[in-house]
């Protein structure tokens, strides 16, 4: 069993001297937005989400980290633009990137297109929206239904290794007593074990750290990080938050 977990809808009483350690799983924070706020780009600055989560609880922001796979250059051009643009800048504001190139591979779905298989498909409208849920259809050029029983090839990028290092930069700063508090922007449950194992440290250490999980209101999954407090931040403090720059180019 995980450890009791609770919702902190706003601002606790500061606690003065803490030192933050903030951890982004871009991705994740990502699609989270997408599907609560609509949003169509990974928009979001985690120097002022770090900052807004922290400041208005007095703790000090030490030091923002941030993992996300990149897009390859020749299979998703516009993508792998915004990426190298923005982590440019991030790296430029002193943020510590874990940025791989995002490794490729091809996936089946048979027609009709479930909401599920649709999950990791991810087929998206030209708004930048993704499809709404129920059964897919695909027609031809000539407007003509593919029949159910096709089967599709997909290509699909998939990150690889980044889930292992925000683990294991996690525990490495737990064990150097890096940090007070450690804030992780993701909802991947994945990361409950490496949470378990840093409290584990920190108490053989004799010393106590708080961990929380942010993500945002409105999401599907309205769960944080097993075994953290878990921070829900609205639409109205992320759109504060947002990093404005055209990162597409022209």
């Amino acid at each position: 069993m995980s450890d009791p977990t609770s919702i902190t809808p706003g601002p606790v009483p500061p606690a003065a001297n803490k030192q933050a350690i903030v951890f982004f799983d871009a991705q994740n924070l990502y699609f989270s937005a997408q599907e609560a706020f609509r949003v169509r780009e990974p928009n979001f600055d985690p120097v002022l989400l770090a900052q807004h989560i922290c400041g208005e609880r007095g703790w000090e922001v030490k030091q923002v980290r941030f993992y996300t796979g990149v897009p390859g250059a020749s299979e998703q051009p516009r993508w792998h633009r915004y990426w190298t643009a923005k982590l440019r800048r991030l790296r430029n504001q002193k943020v510590e990137i874990f940025a791989p190139p995002l490794r490729y591979r091809r996936k089946e779905a048979e027609l009709p297109i479930t909401p599920e298989a649709a999950r990791w498909v991810r087929l998206l409208l030209p708004d930048g929206s993704q499809l709404p849920r129920g059964p897919i259809t695909v027609l031809t050029r000539e407007g003509r239904e593919v029949p159910p029983g096709t089967v599709l090839s997909v290509q699909v990028g998939e990150e690889k290794g980044v889930d292992v290092r925000f683990a294991l930069d996690f525990i490495r700063a737990t064990i150097e007593g890096a940090f007070d508090v450690g804030v992780l922007f993701t909802q991947d449950q994945d990361h409950a074990e490496a949470v378990r194992e840093a409290k584990t440290i920190a108490k053989s250490q004799n010393r106590t750290i708080e961990l929380f999980s942010v993500y945002p209101e409105g999401c599907l999954n309205a769960r944080g990080v097993n075994g953290t407090t878990w921070v829900q931040i609205s639409e109205a403090v992320y759109s504060a938050c947002i990093d404005t720059r055209n990162y597409f180019g022209s």
